[in-house]
């Protein structure tokens, strides 16, 4: 996809998107940043790096959540 291409595209709506840079993880659950990239260095959270971008999977984030829930 060209540039002008990417730029004419709709935005997709952040909770409908496959992956989030690791800010947009953190907000979207309410959490830091900071907090995921210790649970990916912990081993907790899967993340894929892309270029020079690191972004969580939402099927990442949600596996992640759910170690939480008693």
């Amino acid at each position: 996809m060209t540039t002008m291409a990417m730029q004419n595209a709709p935005e997709v709506p952040l909770a409908e998107r496959l992956a989030y840079r690791k800010a947009e993880a953190a907000k979207l659950v309410g959490c830091s940043p900071r907090s995921l990239s210790r649970a990916e260095k912990r081993g907790e959270l899967k993340v894929a790096r892309v270029g020079g971008c690191w972004f969580v999977t939402r099927e990442a984030l949600v596996e992640w959540l759910n170690q939480f829930v008693r």
